[in-house]
């Protein structure tokens, strides 16, 4: 222990006469090790940090699809939710939630709040108590005993400023009154922003299920379904016993069944909470894993080169007594000295990241605001520091079990230099730093190439100028459809009046927004075929105001009133599906919603990208809003200005909120920032896995300059005598140039062979780009050999400046 003590004393005290080299090591040590726990912490939160519920590896949630129609992934309908309830044999619970927005009001200003519907036994079911008060009854699970809510924390302290007697108060939501019955605790979430067609929630309400929708099976696929298996039950038990539940439901409603083929699947929660992010996550790890040991190569290069003037101190101390271990130990003390201190300023580099990551970082990555340092990534960081100290301390100590203790003891000028063995790991090292920062170069390209390539799709629509706007009418005060229609005129008639507005329209559903399909009927076709198509209610002058173009035929007008013939209008994509070879201007469909009435198409428009950019474009049917017999109380307000876009919105809010003082006016943002949060998920990769890149750049270049110089200085003597005996400066050039540039050379061709075999994982983060595209290797592989080009050409240049007489006469 007392030996380990002077170690440490000994290594430090070493640090201290080098502070440069000190400085250097532990800064990259830091940005190594710190991107590195804050990428881990990441994963640590999304992927390997269990839900924060009652055992959650016995959650499950249930879903359906659609195959015939192409819907893979749905919710179920309340009757199916209450089939599987009752009807399973694997389950200890099951509860249902859907999620619904309410108009928060009578407390500060009007406020749009995500609310969730949910069985009254989902928190028991969870395994999760309220911070305050309590939860839901079963007497309060039925129509009419339903108004009771339960808080968020978050928005307890937002809209309520952590009132302490908030239990027991009344709330008006959608202009009902309601009393607060709990408030959940910090960190409780659900549904999580990943569970199908349900967002996160601010407050939760009973799901109390009416008659009506008890009855509604094969359709409105919008409720959740969530269960807890019994001990010892598998996900592929739960499967057959949910598919055996299924077939019998399906044996007695036939008539239901026989056209919509309906396939239950069920899927362990934790799995689909990070299906969408998991192989991204691990690249990005694996990313700035590939940065840490290129750091460690350059370490590994520094201590290389200092240990050569460090060699007669260790053949001293050998010849003093010390063993091959003692030296070892001393020199691998040392190196975990540097990397312990680096990855304690690491950990300040990773509090600062993680920040960055929580604060920028795509909306729809689940559990990022989770993010933070617990005892696991404390554990990774102090793990991590270990490693890499060894790690880069090994090359030093290599070295030194090698030493000629007689040759370095003889040596007067005590400027011996290093043996060829040093000198091969050196370049090993760098061949390993370039071939690696290529990696990581063509995967960044790769990324950035398909970012641009996206960026470039046309949306269909013209964003710029344009601003929108949502509300809803509580259906309290707005019970008839007429009063819906006439407040929603109003507005409409209010925000086209604005100076400098050029139109004004309104929708149900936005592209990029929302994607809302439905079932539909040609006519001429078999009873039983059902197609599908995306379905948006507008208004007349929504085009205009969005900057769709139609092709052919006419949009909607006043003259389309409800006591006339019902029109609609389609995009491209519907008539070249359904029409291919004729015109589809009075060509007729069907939809339920609208009745037995036939909707005869007026108008074709080009194609909108609906739910994203990269998505194949759907078909699609437009509906005139003020036409149609039914209201939604949703509106979105789509509002085109000749001047800045963002000068109008304060505008849009004061003439919403004329029309009724007590709506909230919310989601308010331009187009353009529309099309920006639609590709958020693939920015923040692309920028992260970018910086990762130059990072592993710049450090391949040091590592290669590091070694050059190295060389320049080891070759001084052979150098001077080549230039005073006549040779030329340009072939001196040639000489440090070329030996630096082989080892360029073949880690590069080491690099594209090893990106060819890893980018293959990214194939699905691509857009419209190989992951195997030469153009893309090329362009890479040149900007590389440039960069190693300049890092080779700048210590030639200071060896074709020697003076060979100064350096003779020093010899």
């Amino acid at each position: 222990m007392e030996s380990l003590i002077q170690d440490v004393r000994y290594g430090f005290r070493m640090l201290v006469r080098k502070p440069g080299f000190a400085a250097i090591a532990v800064f990259t040590l830091a940005l190594g090790i710190g991107a590195n726990t804050a990428i881990f912490s990441l994963v640590n939160a999304v992927l390997l940090r269990p839900l924060p519920f009652a055992e959650p590896e016995r959650l499950a949630l249930i879903k359906e699809s659609l195959p015939k129609l192409g819907w893979l992934e749905l919710s179920v309908s309340a009757a199916e939710f209450l089939d599987y309830r009752d009807g399973n044999r694997v389950f200890e619970q099951i509860a249902g939630f859907t999620d619904q927005s309410l108009n928060l009001t009578g407390q500060g200003e009007p406020e749009r709040v995500q609310a969730a519907r949910v069985s009254a036994d989902l928190f028991s079911l969870l395994g999760v108590q309220p911070q305050r008060g309590r939860t839901f009854s079963t007497d309060e699970d039925r129509p009419g005993t339903e108004r009771v809510v339960i808080l968020s924390h978050g928005l307890w302290q937002r809209h309520f400023g952590s009132d302490e007697n908030v239990v027991g108060k009344l709330v008006r939501l959608d202009d009902k009154p309601f009393t607060v019955v709990g408030v959940m605790p910090a960190r409780f979430q659900f549904p999580y922003a990943w569970t199908t067609f349900s967002k996160p929630a601010e407050l939760w309400i009973p799901l109390a299920l009416t008659d009506p929708e008890k009855k509604i099976r094969g359709s409105d696929f919008q409720y959740g379904v969530i269960g807890r298996l019994k001990p010892g039950v598998t996900i592929e038990q739960a499967q057959a016993d949910i598919e055996s539940v299924a077939a019998t439901v399906h044996e007695q409603y036939p008539n239901i069944y026989s056209d919509v083929q309906v396939i239950p699947s069920v899927v362990d929660v934790k799995d689909d909470a990070v299906k969408k992010v998991n192989k991204f996550l691990w690249i990005l790890l694996g990313a700035v894993g590939l940065v840490l040991l290129i750091a460690c190569a350059n370490l590994a290069n520094l201590l290389l080169a200092r240990a050569v003037t460090r060699r007669k101190e260790m053949a001293i101390r050998s010849a003093l007594g010390a063993s091959g271990l003692r030296i070892s130990r001393q020199l691998l003390t040392e190196s975990l000295l540097l990397a312990l201190v680096g990855g304690a300023l690491g950990l300040l580099v990773a509090a600062w990241t993680m920040d960055l990551l929580v604060r920028f970082g795509p909306r729809d990555v689940p559990r990022l605001s989770e993010v933070r340092l617990d005892w696991k990534v404390l554990g990774f960081t102090l793990l991590v520091s270990i490693l890499t100290g060894i790690l880069f301390g090994l090359a030093p100590i290599l070295q030194s079990a090698r030493l000629n203790l007689n040759e370095i003891l003889k040596d007067a000028g005590g400027r011996a230099s290093s043996s060829g063995g040093a000198g091969r790991m050196r370049n090993m090292l760098v061949v390993f730093e370039t071939a690696s920062a290529l990696v990581l170069l063509i995967g960044a390209a790769l990324l950035i190439n398909s970012f641009i390539r996206l960026l470039r799709v046309p949306p269909g629509f013209d964003p710029e100028g344009v601003v929108i706007a949502q509300t809803a009418l509580p259906a309290a005060r707005y019970q008839k459809t007429a009063q819906l229609k006439t407040a929603q005129r109003q507005m409409l008639d209010r925000l086209a009046a604005l100076p400098g507005v050029q139109a004004a329209g309104v929708t149900t559903n936005l592209p990029l927004v929302g994607d809302r399909g439905i079932g539909f009927a040609i006519e001429g076709d078999p009873a039983e075929t059902v197609n599908t198509a995306y379905n948006a209610w507008v208004s007349n002058d929504y085009f205009r105001a969005l900057g769709i173009q139609l092709r052919s035929g006419r949009s909607f007008t006043d003259d389309d009133r409800e006591d006339t013939q019902p029109v609609v209008v389609v995009n491209e994509t519907m008539q070249r599906r359904y029409w291919p070879e004729g015109d589809v201007l009075g060509k007729r469909i069907k939809w339920g919603g609208w009745g037995d009435a036939w909707l005869t198409i007026v108008g074709v428009v080009f194609d909108v990208k609906v739910s994203t950019l990269e998505a194949e474009t759907k078909p699609a049917i437009y509906m005139p809003m003020f036409q149609l017999p039914r209201a939604r109380s949703n509106a979105i307000y789509v509002v085109r200005s000749a001047g800045d876009a963002a000068g109008v919105i304060a505008a849009i809010r004061r003439e919403i909120r004329a029309v009724d003082s007590e709506l909230p006016v919310y989601d308010i943002r331009t187009m353009n920032q529309v099309i920006a949060d639609s590709v958020s998920e693939r920015r923040f990769t692309m920028l992260l896995l970018f910086s990762f890149a130059v990072a592993a750049l710049l450090l391949a270049g040091i590592g290669l300059y590091g070694v050059m110089s190295y060389a320049v200085t080891e070759r001084t003597r052979e150098i001077g005598i080549r230039i005073a005996l006549g040779a030329a400066r340009r072939d001196v050039l040639m000489l440090v140039v070329g030996r630096g540039m082989s080892l360029a050379f073949l880690g590069v061709a080491l690099g594209l062979g090893a990106a060819f075999a890893l980018t293959r994982v990214m194939k699905n983060l691509l857009f419209e780009i190989s992951a195997a595209d030469p153009g893309t290797y090329i362009g890479v592989a040149v900007v590389l050999t440039a960069v190693a080009f300049v890092a080779c050409w700048i210590p030639a240049r200071r060896a074709t400046a020697m003076d060979p007489m100064m350096v003779l006469r020093y010899e």
